[in-house]
């Protein structure tokens, strides 16, 4: 019966060559017995640290040879985890189980080689369905194609499910060492599941597809490896995506800190697989830098609005500008659009009721005149009546390089983007005119209060109205403090000094 292992990595120095290099070697123990193999690896004895047992050198091969030990000590437990415990084992079988000479143990790891490539390829699948969904959203749609595309991704989530289950002999095998892109692919297939299953949103997926592959291109340019092992993983990994994004990548230090978010979720979700006992990244900080929220002043919404433009394009964006700055809409929901969103609210006036692209969260509220106007004015335009649409949105690419044109006539410093006018509602027009951060925050369909309290920064002319207010309250239409009706003031001359002087020599 065996009950306990002990694996020591250590310096075998009789066995030092010709230039003083000293093999390493790897002893396991188990209930006293003992045996030993080498890790065909020869260091330096002053860049070995027995008591940490780990190699103390700066270099990516020091690296390398930790992260090899900390694996085999991983491998070799949990082997020893999965042998009965009412069954003994030597330590020359359990190493000789490690290195693959027991065929039963070749069997058991073995591994779908192609698990990536078939994710992959139901990505890509997806992809292509998107984009005929796209194509089939611009024309009139007959009914069988569209059921024909509905029964496509059914085949979809069913193709998704039988792979899942089909990896759950290795995903669930705790000798099978996992691997970074292991955890990576699980985590955007199983995005994709929820993506299909109505959950979450397509252009989240875009984006961690996108995190993916910078990732990849982190671990080829800093390593030069397509992978790497969950288990090698130290916590100045972080450090070096950091700079990597910042200093080679030229990404600002907010984004920077959204991909390294990114990475400590998917390894996160890789210790919910029990592929590792804890994050290595779990003690790095992500620390944002918090920037200015540009938002239009009222002044300047109105210099936007009376603008008279020489072309209709440029006519059409700035009204869905102006529109956004009315609502508060993001660029994906005022693209999303369409006349069944537009309802009668309790109040017997016209309300937009839909769901952020962003958070699913319910997103609705009360049209303002200029809204509705808007709305009113393009109900029988060409695009909106082909594309069943309430306004005629551009691309975003497009759209946002036709704001910068617009800007620009209507001379305003500001770049001009649907985050602008979305951060335009939010300040200058409700919370500047007093409306509660929380009904804000309901008309944003924000998650909780807190990300909307980013807009509530006091702005000049909100600090200037309510000053105003309270020198009223405090001094009424004069300069006296009036407390129980009567008045005070400050004496404006100025005391004597000498006086003053003479007082406290008097004193003495």
């Amino acid at each position: 019966m065996s009950k306990s292992i002990s694996i020591l990595a250590y310096l075998k120095r009789q066995k030092k060559d010709a230039k003083g290099f000293v093999p390493l070697y790897i002893r396991v123990t188990i209930d006293g017995d003992v045996d030993e193999f080498s890790l065909s690896r020869k260091i330096l004895p002053e860049e070995w640290s027995q008591p940490k047992q780990k190699c103390i050198a700066k270099s990516q091969a020091a690296l390398l040879i930790n992260a090899r030990i900390t694996k085999i000590k991983g491998d070799l437990t949990a082997l020893f985890d999965r042998i009965p415990i009412s069954e003994p084992v030597k330590t020359k079988q359990l190493i000789k189980l490690y290195h693959g000479s027991d065929s039963e143990k070749e069997q058991q790891l073995k591994k779908d080689r192609h698990y990536h490539k078939q994710v992959l390829t139901l990505i890509d699948q997806y992809l292509g369905l998107k984009n005929k969904e796209k194509k089939a959203h611009k024309m009139t749609v007959a009914a069988p194609l569209s059921n024909r595309m509905a029964e496509e991704f059914d085949g979809l989530i069913q193709s998704i499910e039988d792979f899942l289950q089909q990896s759950r002999v290795w995903m669930d095998d705790p000798v099978v060492d996992k691997t970074l892109m292991d955890a990576q692919y699980t985590f955007l297939l199983k995005f994709l599941y929820k993506v299909l299953k109505g959950t979450a949103s397509h252009e989240t997926f875009r984006k961690w597809v996108s995190t993916k592959n910078t990732f990849q291109g982190f671990l080829q340019y800093r390593y030069k490896v397509d992978d790497q092992p969950l288990k090698g993983i130290p916590l100045k990994f972080a450090v070096d995506l950091q700079e990597y994004l910042t200093l080679t990548n030229s990404i600002g230090n907010n984004a920077a800190m959204k991909y390294i978010k990114n990475l400590k979720q998917v390894i996160d979700d890789a210790v919910v697989q029990g592929w590792l006992a804890q994050n290595p990244l779990e003690s790095f900080k992500c620390t944002y830098i918090d920037p200015e929220r540009q938002a239009l002043t009222l002044d300047e919404v109105v210099r936007v609005i009376g603008h008279e433009f020489k072309n209709a394009r440029l006519s059409e964006v700035r009204d869905v500008f102006i529109f956004c700055c009315f609502t508060g809409f993001a660029y994906q929901e005022v693209y999303n659009l369409r006349p069944k969103d537009l309802t009668i609210g309790i109040d017997k006036k016209n309300w937009i009721n839909t769901n952020r692209n962003k958070t699913k969260n319910p997103e609705f509220l009360p049209l303002l005149p200029i809204a509705e106007d808007l709305i009113l004015k393009y109900r029988s335009h060409p695009y909106c009546v082909k594309y069943k649409k309430l306004l005629p949105v551009n691309s975003n690419q497009r759209f946002n390089e036709y704001l910068e044109e617009t800007g620009a006539s209507c001379k305003i410093d500001l770049d001009l983007t649907t985050h602008t006018a979305r951060h335009t509602f939010a300040t200058t027009i409700a919370i500047e005119h007093d409306i509660p951060l929380k009904i804000v925050s309901v008309m944003l369909g924000h998650r909780t209060q807190r990300t909307t309290e980013i807009y509530a920064r006091a702005s000049k002319p909100a600090i200037s109205r309510h000053m105003s207010a309270l020198q009223e309250k405090l001094f009424g239409k004069g300069r006296q403090l009036q407390v129980n009706e009567q008045g005070y003031s400050i004496d404006l001359n100025l005391p004597d000094r000498n006086k003053t002087k003479k007082v406290r020599v008097a004193t003495k």
